[in-house]
This record gives structure tokens, C-alpha cells and sequence, in this order.
């Protein structure tokens, strides 16, 4: 992904991902293995915001909650994300930070 945006571009995302509740993470974890088969590869039970930070983003908004549905299937990690070279060249130049200039997910609807 970070290759093919642009220079000032963002990741906007929404993924399915690990519930902060443990008794939800536990179905999260033995429904995995289905889901992924059923579901085209979709995972239940990922760390979203790690999985972005060790691919070399940084998460300038990240909402998190429960959908509708069912609990184990029903939480979501919604945000926008930038390359970290990105964000570093931009505090280097003293450009915005993306906090600063991107509106909140609310507003994109």
C-alpha cells in the first residue's frame, strides 16, 4: 500500500479486528479459522493498529467500536493512516501535522 500512494496521500481504512473484551477475543480466536476460510481471507482476531505501525504507517485517526452484529464479527478499526517517511518529511519541512489537517472520519460520509 504505501507504495502506490501518493506522496501526500492517506489510507483510509476499515478492518474487522481484535475486541478489546476478552471474552469476545476468545470467540474472535476459535471462530478465526472458519471465518478466514468462509470469508475470503478476512481475519477476526488482528491488531489493527500494530499490524499498521509494523508496516511502516502511522495512524493519524483510528475510531474503534462495535457494529451491528454479533460481537466477534461486529468490531471494527476505522481510520486514516500515512506512511511514516511521509510524516517525517512533514514535520521536517514544519508542514501540519495530519492531526492537524485531516477532518475527522464523520465528516467523509
Amino acid at each position: 500500500m504505501r507504495r502506490v500512494l501518493k506522496p501526500d496521500g492517506y489510507l483510509i481504512f476499515i478492518e474487522h479486528g481484535l475486541a478489546p473484551d476478552r471474552h469476545v477475543q476468545a470467540w474472535q480466536h476459535r471462530l478465526n479459522p472458519l471465518w478466514h476460510r468462509l470469508a475470503g481471507g478476512c481475519n477476526l482476531d488482528r491488531k489493527i493498529d500494530t499490524l499498521l505501525a509494523d508496516a511502516g504507517f502511522h495512524i493519524c485517526q483510528l475510531d474503534r467500536g462495535y457494529g451491528k452484529g454479533p460481537k466477534p464479527f461486529a468490531f471494527l478499526n476505522k481510520g486514516l493512516a500515512q506512511p511514516l517517511d511521509n510524516t517525517a518529511r512533514q514535520h521536517a519541512t514544519g508542514q501540519r501535522t495530519p492531526q492537524e489537517q485531516v477532518p475527522s472520519l464523520a465528516s467523509r460520509r
